[in-house]
């Protein structure tokens, strides 16, 4: 079956591919389903084991994150997102593990490929493989970058200035109380301003908000203090 560029549909090829695997009898034959990822999807694929350690990965995994195996192998996948991603990432791997989710697709932020560069957004597909007696043999990952938005859009036209404002202190760790002192708001206005961002993005809590902010590139990458993009004057 040929895998389209799209992530999502490389997701659902993974999905098929283990529903024709015999991992008890062939409980190596995640290795067939390795080396037709790597061929058929195009994006960077890597194996990782039960503590989601970097086990193996694809000269194209390799080459996102330009990294050499002997960089790479041992490492903690969640290492390679950005600080800001990897809250919610850790929550979904775990859902992974222990069995309630069959695979997980998203959009998440990486960490630069390299000291200084800046960070980039990519989708993430993630399929367990299990033996007979459900047990995690290992996590196929698959990683594509997504092309860079231009600049004149800006995902925080989502928000007023006032939640953009709020988004950023909470990024930066600022507490209710700080940022209603700085945004002359009341900490009950502060309060609910929070709870209706994170109503709007679906997600938990203030950590899954920022996460989410910054999967959806409301937040910049790579800056600190925390700042949203915003539309360009006209």
């Amino acid at each position: 079956m040929k895998v389209a560029a799209g992530l999502s549909e490389a997701s659902a090829a993974v999905a098929d591919a283990l529903l024709t695997q015999d991992t008890t009898s062939h409980p190596d034959a995640w290795v067939d389903l390795f080396r037709w990822l790597s061929v058929e999807s195009g994006a960077g694929v890597a194996r990782l084991d039960g503590a989601m350690r970097i086990v193996q990965a694809n000269a194209e995994f390799l080459r996102q994150f330009r990294k050499t195996p002997g960089d790479l192998y041992g490492c903690p996948f969640l290492d390679l997102l950005h600080p800001g991603a990897q809250v919610r990432a850790r929550r979904k791997f775990a859902r992974l593990s222990d069995s309630r989710r069959p695979q997980m697709l998203d959009r998440m932020a990486a960490a630069g490929a390299a000291p200084g560069e800046p960070a980039f957004r990519c989708q993430v597909a993630a399929v367990p493989v299990r033996d007979a007696l459900e047990r995690l043999v290992c996590v196929v990952v698959l990683v594509k970058p997504e092309p860079a938005v231009a600049g004149n859009t800006a995902p925080s036209a989502l928000f007023g200035e006032a939640d953009t404002q709020i988004l950023e202190g909470i990024a930066a760790g600022e507490s209710g109380a700080q940022l209603a002192r700085k945004l002359h708001l009341s900490q009950q206005g502060v309060e609910y301003r929070v709870s209706a961002m994170i109503r709007r993005l679906g997600v938990h809590n203030r950590a899954s908000l920022v996460s989410k902010a910054y999967s959806l590139g409301v937040l910049e990458l790579g800056q600190w203090p925390p700042r949203a993009r915003r539309a360009a004057a006209s």
